[in-house]
């Protein structure tokens, strides 16, 4: 009748963690948002069984928070004129709130 909650290392499965790096390094923004949402979605069906998946797992919600926000500025920063791009990207490089992977330093 009930499915079986998923356990750690389904979620963290590293083929859907790094499809969503890759759509991101791929340019292809709202996918990787997408992505990123499907994990936060399924940590509500996680079970963990140790203190340090409980662990992995809030990094992994906030690398996904963090990435998700980022990658919405990029969108919103492309829909802008040239000019304010420029401006746009200036304040979102000097805020330390987005905590981007070397990977991913810096936006195309």
């Amino acid at each position: 009748m009930y499915s079986k909650p998923l356990k750690f290392a389904v979620l963290i499965d590293l083929f859907f963690v790094q499809a969503a790096y890759q759509l991101t390094t791929g340019g292809k923004f709202q996918d990787a948002v997408q992505k990123l949402h499907a994990i936060l979605l399924n940590v509500a069906l996680l079970v963990v069984d140790s203190k340090q998946e409980i662990s992995e797992t809030q990094q992994l919600l906030g690398i996904c928070r963090e990435y998700i926000v980022g990658l919405q500025m990029e969108v919103k920063r492309k829909e802008l004129p040239k000019v304010r791009q420029t401006v746009f990207y200036r304040r979102a490089n000097a805020t330390n709130s987005f905590q981007r992977t070397v990977v991913h330093g810096t936006f195309q």
